[in-house]
């Protein structure tokens, strides 16, 4: 909704700035997205000096304080002479158009950049300061390149506001609703009602059919409806404004039907009448459906409206709106009467005649939604310390009945526009922007703040999703074990008891005869081995892991201290080195979360598992675990053979409370790639030649290996290694790549593997 701030201050009881109007009804709930200055007021238009005669036909060289040129139009008369001020509109500025009731976007105009200029000459019309023609002439002691609103008066240069209309706030309509809320939040209360109607003989009969609906009628005679056959003699300031606003002309009416919906948020229709009869107008009868239409109901008139051509003895003019909206008749009453007027000016006191016999009706009432008001409610959710009192008033301004229960509770009738308000939480948000935002006291909210997630929380859940993400299955196994069934290393364990032994102390739960035999588990891979062997289907084909807290020794091997693991395992099939990588991929998936990319593996002897298939698990050149084929065999009563499993353990703690891995952004330039070839003893690992390379040169941008060669002759490898090198700033030559490739390879030498 375009809204000039003049047009509005015209339904308040102060003059109020853009400023003060913006405050006012964002507090009402009501967004103005942007404040257009057009004519003077706008920024772009500028002080300029002529500094000499045109170069060509239609430009000036005009100082702005720098000499540049700028469009003459057709238009604008004689160009001054040399030293003389004019005001130059730069190109975007906002300009009115020379009539404002032109076919130009809402009566103004925007300045284009023309081949060679900076803008072009206006004159007085172009600026909103009259109907004069030429160059606006500025004073002589305005400075080249200021604003001309610091040197020239406003004129009639509107400024106007774009809101934001919620489509909810019906009886925020037209400038009547927005100046009724305004007029609240100043202090000024309601406007006060327009004189009722004085029946008469003049006085038109109406009825309305339409359930929650209101409607007013005026009749106006011959001798007052005379310039209705020209469209009314609406006042140019007016026409000015309706063009501002966006409003055009409706029929033989002109503006005025518009100009008068606008400002009281209703639609308007005026019918010839061929008799100055009674008049009597039904609204809603389905009967007349199709004779014409107000707002979407149908309007029977009797006598009937005449045809084209035919002479005219009496205008009605009709104005509807919803019950809720209408203010018990008054809003439809005001409408109607400034309708009535702007056809008709210069009636005299047959126009006070009819719009005193000005006829209201009112439809059946509609049905009501129920919604329950509870004060504490209200409290609670907003902190606004209200009575019922308080509340039934601002209720009442939306058309809400309230009735009160007495005990902090009352019941309140909703006004069927308002579809928004369904429950008592939104009932309090409607009292808050009925009360005002800018009303509400900063407070603690009653209920007390619950914690949120902590960094550690966060990524243990990343971890978890991402496994879930590979089909895996999260189980829970009880943290307390039985030592006297853990087995020795390579013996065989019952589905109920560990299958995998924990060294090292543990914290012991019960102190009896011979020692304890319960105690906190120091590693997860027991419990779910465990749970593989108590599953009905063998060879269980699920892989479950398990993300918990465990009990393990310092690293002076006394010390007990709790930590957070994950742990993956599986059911070995008769390829077990597939099986062995697939809990790899699992591990692999929830470091990923955290920003590890890889996970290596390096030989490692330990009797929890099968000799030779143990490994070190490596991140970042650093062992975070360990995975291999468990040395113990599950006894399942029903497999015929005793079940091997394959198993992971990762020191989630470790990996959690490091710094996460930071992404390197892609360079704008091109990148240089060169593929190299390292000769590495066994006893080398990949991971330690990774990181190595990895911080030899800032030019590195990524490094990662290919290719995988071994020969157990010469019990070495031989890595293929991509080298990616690339600048933020420019583009590497050769020498510059090469210089790079030399330092990465030193490092790697360093670290134990030779250039092949």
């Amino acid at each position: 909704m375009r809204v000039p701030v003049s047009w509005l201050n015209a339904f308040l009881d102060r003059e109020l700035t853009a400023r003060q109007l913006d405050d006012l009804l964002g507090d009402a709930g009501l967004y103005v997205w942007s404040v257009e200055r057009p004519g003077v007021l706008n920024a772009a238009v500028v002080a300029g000096r002529v500094e000499r005669a045109p170069d060509d036909p239609g430009t000036l060289t005009v100082a702005l304080p720098t000499a540049e040129r700028v469009h003459v139009p057709a238009t604008a008369g004689p160009v001054p002479p040399a030293g003389t001020m004019v005001a130059v509109a730069l190109a975007g500025a906002q300009l009115y158009a020379p009539d404002a009731t032109s076919p130009a976007a809402n009566g103004m105009t925007r300045v284009r950049a023309r081949a060679g200029t900076v803008g072009q000459l206006c004159g007085p019309a172009e600026l909103g300061l009259g109907a004069g023609t030429g160059v606006q002439t500025l004073p002589a002691h305005a400075t080249p390149g200021t604003p001309v609103a610091r040197v020239l008066p406003r004129g009639s240069a509107q400024e106007i506001l774009n809101v934001d209309l919620r489509d909810e706030l019906t009886r925020c309509r037209g400038l009547w609703g927005l100046a009724q809320d305004i007029r609240h939040r100043t202090g000024a209360g309601p406007a006060a009602d327009v004189p009722p109607p004085r029946p008469g003989p003049a006085q038109p009969r109406l009825t309305v059919l339409a359930a929650g609906w209101t409607a007013a009628a005026v009749v106006l005679p011959a001798r007052a409806a005379g310039g209705h056959r020209a469209g009314g003699d609406v006042p140019r300031l007016e026409r000015h404004l309706a063009a501002l606003a966006g409003l055009r002309a409706d029929g033989a009416a002109g503006p005025a039907l518009p100009i008068a919906g606008y400002e009281y948020g209703m639609r308007l229709s005026a019918h010839r009448l061929p008799s100055g009869g009674p008049v009597t107008a039904v609204l809603g009868d389905p009967a007349v459906g199709g004779l014409v239409q107000l707002d979407g109901l149908p309007v029977g008139l009797t006598p009937r409206p005449v045809g084209d051509g035919e002479p005219a003895a009496a205008v009605l003019v009709l104005a509807a709106a919803p019950t809720d909206i209408a203010s018990d008749g008054n809003r439809c009453l005001r409408a109607v009467r400034r309708a009535a007027r702007l056809l008709a000016p210069d009636a005299g006191d047959a126009l006070d005649d009819a719009l005193a016999a000005a006829a209201v009706a009112h439809g059946p009432r509609h049905l009501r939604r129920v919604c329950d008001l509870d004060l504490t409610v209200v409290t609670a959710t907003t902190g606004l310390d209200l009575t019922m009192a308080q509340c039934s008033a601002l209720l009442d301004r939306i058309g809400a009945e309230t009735r009160d229960h007495g005990d902090g509770r009352a019941t309140v009738a909703l006004p069927p526009s308002r579809v928004d308000l369904r429950d008592r939480t939104d009932l309090a948000a409607e009292l808050v922007r009925l009360h005002g935002y800018r009303n509400v006291r900063p407070t603690l909210p009653a209920d007390p703040v619950r914690p949120g997630t902590d960094r550690r929380q966060r990524r243990g859940n990343a971890v978890r999703q991402a496994i879930h993400a590979t089909g895996s299955q999260e189980v829970v196994t009880p943290a307390v074990t039985d030592l006297a069934a853990a087995p020795r290393p390579g013996g065989t364990a019952g589905p109920a008891g560990p299958a995998l032994a924990a060294g090292g102390p543990v914290l012991r739960l019960e102190a009896a005869e011979g020692g304890g035999t319960k105690a906190v588990r120091a590693s997860l891979v027991p419990g779910l081995l465990a749970t593989i062997a108590a599953q009905p289907e063998q060879p269980c084909s699920r892989t479950l892991f398990e993300i918990g807290r465990v009990m393990r020794p310092g690293r002076d091997g006394s010390a007990v201290h709790e930590a957070d693991l994950l742990a993956v395992a599986r059911a070995a099939t008769a390829d077990w080195q597939a099986d062995f990588w697939a809990v790899h991929a699992v591990a692999r998936a929830g470091l990923r979360a955290l920003g590890i990319t890889e996970l290596h593996t390096e030989p490692a002897d330990d009797p929890c598992w099968h000799a030779g298939t143990g490994a070190h698990l490596l991140a970042g050149g650093r062992i975070v675990g360990r995975i291999g084929l468990a040395a113990q065999q599950l006894r399942v009563a029903t497999a015929r053979q005793p079940v091997r499993c394959v198993a992971a353990e990762l020191d989630l703690a470790q990996l959690i409370d490091g710094e996460p891995t930071g992404a390197t952004l892609p360079s704008r330039f091109p990148t240089v790639q060169r593929d190299v070839n390292l000769v590495t003893p066994d006893g080398v690992s990949a991971a330690q030649i990774l990181a190595a390379v990895r911080g030899a040169d800032p030019l590195l941008r990524t490094a990662e290996i290919v290719d995988v060669y071994h020969d157990p002759r010469l019990a070495q490898r031989v890595l293929t290694v991509r080298l990616v090198l690339a600048s933020p700033w420019r583009t590497l030559d050769r020498q510059e790549a090469a210089d790079a490739t030399g330092r990465i390879l030193a490092a790697a030498q360093h670290a134990g593997a030779d250039r092949r």
